[in-house]
């Protein structure tokens, strides 16, 4: 691996991360053993900060291969989809009380969610997707439907009755509901060099979204495949076409926790694998958060506040059926081509892909203008993002990539603007960038109900862009 980091890390990159002095003592082989041990220790604690924002499978992936390319792997396991209800509601009534709202809302929500992640590691799973009220887990071991269902039960049980009092404001309670669902489930990797994104993708991931719409409050739904792995060991009620309604199951789930990622004694080799693995690492976060991290890597966040942005939400339907029937390579080629086009779009106007959610028609990208870097202009460039977005997609789809046929492929948009909470959520172990706030469900729900094709705003929106857009009614 050291002559692989030597060869792919240029002196400049070194520097970045080392300083110009350390840089050209560590390249000439004349740092010092205190000075290498330091140095070492520093990069490690960076490796770690940047690790606990991925998926365990991704991080172990990317640091045991060199190869950039687009990949598909596909696993057999079970994915547990996990909704919580009250996050929203705590962000906008605290809101008022600014800064201590914030730090409120921050110690309510990783309380809450850290529970849940440290339950769901020691069990072994894997959290693919984290966002402000959602948890997206996979189960791959032996008897991985079974582990999924007994983790979602204790959740439940360790989670029931939970609230916040905030004295002269009001009890806020956080409740949750999920789907499971087991299959072959597509993990992908795909984006530009500098905008990596990885997902989980395919009929599995379409299937256990739709267990989670099938769920009330404090319930789980078993998707078909899952229930029937579950025979004889668990009881329920049949809702519709194969979902079933959980209530009962026995037994506990065996401790499988992931395991840690060994760094080597200190060395001069040690010290450029280190950066190559940060490299690495760091195509999967927000720059600003990559940057904090190389600072303070011992305080590996950004502080959480209250932010005025524009949420961009686009559906895109029409993946899953190329990802089931193409080889794996054409599918991570087309999924490739797909995320640069989007990524593009985003970019130029300087919004941040934050996630790719899952959804029972296709996936949904959430993207964030405003944050985490400020942008006065954030609606007109949330705007005119989604015209070149929807004018790139359109082509793509014209131009059939590498023979392939994407006309089938359809999109969707909606906007708002508005004052959301920005921070990480989540444990030590496992966190994520996220933002929470009405200003964002709102943008998912005028997604929702736009047309394929169709760009949706809602009228703060549009009352925030008039200047410089026009706008039909949708009415």
């Amino acid at each position: 691996m050291s002559d692989q980091a030597s060869f792919q890390l240029d002196p400049d990159q070194i520097r970045s991360y080392l300083g110009a002095d350390q840089a050209d003592s560590l390249l000439r082989g004349t740092m010092r053993p205190h000075e290498l041990y330091a140095v070492c220790a520093r990069l490690a604690n960076i490796q770690y900060a940047l690790s606990t924002y991925l998926p365990h499978r991704l991080v172990v992936h990317r640091l045991a291969t060199t190869d950039n390319r687009p990949w598909i792997e596909w696993v057999e396991g079970t994915l547990l989809f996990v909704d919580v209800s009250g996050s929203t509601a705590l962000a906008e009534r605290l809101s008022s009380l600014g800064r201590e709202g914030v730090e409120i809302v921050t110690e309510t929500l990783n309380t809450y969610f850290g529970g849940l992640i440290r339950r769901i590691q020691q069990a072994g799973g894997d959290l693919i997707t984290f966002g402000g009220d959602a948890l997206l887990v996979l189960f791959t071991d032996d008897d991985h439907a079974y582990t999924a269902t007994i983790v979602a039960r204790d959740m439940l049980h360790a989670q029931a009755g939970f609230t916040r009092e905030v004295p002269g404001i009001g009890v806020f309670p956080l409740t949750m509901h999920i789907g499971i669902e087991s299959g072959r489930v597509a993990l992908v990797n795909a984006g530009r060099d500098e905008t990596m994104r990885y997902s989980a993708m395919g009929t599995c991931v379409e299937r256990v979204a739709h267990a989670e719409e099938l769920s009330s409050s404090g319930e789980i739904v078993v998707g078909p495949q899952a229930w029937q792995r579950l025979t004889g060991r668990a009881q329920g009620e049949s809702i519709t076409e194969g979902y079933i309604k959980l209530t009962a199951i026995s037994g506990t789930a065996v401790s499988v926790a992931l395991p840690h990622y060994d760094v080597p004694p200190p060395s001069h080799d040690t010290a450029l694998r280190l950066l190559w693995n940060i490299e690495r690492l760091r195509p999967y976060l927000p720059p600003i958060l990559v940057d904090r991290i190389i600072t303070h890597p011992r305080q590996p966040h950004l502080e959480a506040d209250l932010r005025p942005v524009s949420i961009l939400f686009a559906q895109i339907d029409g993946l899953a059926e190329l990802i089931e029937t193409l080889p794996a390579e054409s599918a991570a080629h087309v999924i490739d081509t797909v995320w640069r086009v989007g990524f593009t779009a985003v970019e130029q106007y300087g919004g941040y892909v934050n996630k790719i959610d899952v959804s029972t028609e296709g996936i949904k990208l959430l993207v964030i203008f405003g944050a985490p870097v400020a942008q006065e202009d954030h609606s007109e460039r949330a705007a005119r993002s989604a015209l070149e977005l929807r004018r790139a997609f359109t082509a793509l789809t014209q131009a059939h990539p590498a023979g392939i046929s994407l006309d089938h492929l359809r999109l969707r948009i909606g906007l708002n603007s508005g004052i959301v909470f920005a921070g990480n959520v989540g444990d030590i172990d496992r966190k994520e960038y996220t933002v929470m706030g009405d200003a964002v469900n709102v943008a998912a729900r005028v997604m929702a109900h736009s047309d394929w094709g169709e760009i949706r705003v809602t009228t703060p929106f549009a009352v925030a862009t008039g200047t410089v857009m026009v706008f039909t009614d949708a009415r």
